[in-house]
């Protein structure tokens, strides 16, 4: 688990990437889930998988998150969260 303590579906984000490993990560996702990465749009397991394997694990990245603050995110619904959640987290 990560140093911070953070939401599990960030956890589970972080330490799946830096794991590398992408079917934990897929999977930390629902089926309906909306990735949004950079105004890019994924929704389904198989485009966040799509996207994983060229954006994320795939391109060997690395998460150290060092400390966390609260930062305003739009409303999505739960099964939405785990992206705008780590996008509000990633992006401080």
């Amino acid at each position: 688990m990560t140093a911070v303590d953070v939401p599990a579906a960030i956890g589970t984000f972080i330490d799946a990437t830096n794991r590398g490993d992408s079917e934990a990560f897929v999977a930390a996702f629902t089926e309906d889930a909306h990735l949004y990465d950079y105004g890019r749009e994924f929704q389904g397991r198989d485009r966040v998988r799509d996207w994983n394997r060229t954006d994320n694990i795939g391109a060997q990245a690395h998460f150290d998150l060092v400390t966390r603050r609260r930062v305003p995110i739009r409303t999505v619904p739960a099964s939405q969260t785990a992206r705008a959640v780590a996008a509000a987290f990633l992006s401080s």
